[in-house]
């Protein structure tokens, strides 16, 4: 989905395309595989929840409670790419989430 010059990915799709075949990873290991994506690229993108954006560390407090993650949060989060990256360098990077 792209809205302006931001690309945004619903994690709810992210989960929905690692979890099944060919890949068949659990949710726990795309839960840790998007985290640390996001962790990498906090400098050109940001993670928005119900309608609010957060930072890498900020949201991680909300979906994580007591060494679990809250699965109905992460599917609800959203991932924007911004400005800062070029058109290319998004593309490149939408491609290693789906």
């Amino acid at each position: 989905m792209e809205k302006g010059n931001e690309h945004v990915v619903l994690f709810e799709d992210i989960i929905n395309e690692w979890t099944k075949a060919p890949y068949g990873m659990n949710e726990y290991a795309v839960f840790m595989m998007v985290g640390l994506f996001c962790e990498v690229y906090s400098f050109s993108s940001k993670l928005e929840l119900d309608g609010t954006r957060y930072s890498t560390d900020s949201w991680a407090e909300l979906v994580i409670k007591d060494k679990r993650y809250d699965t109905k949060l992460f599917a609800k989060t959203k991932l924007r790419l911004i400005e800062k990256l070029t058109t290319d360098e998004k593309e490149k990077l939408l491609k290693m989430l789906r």
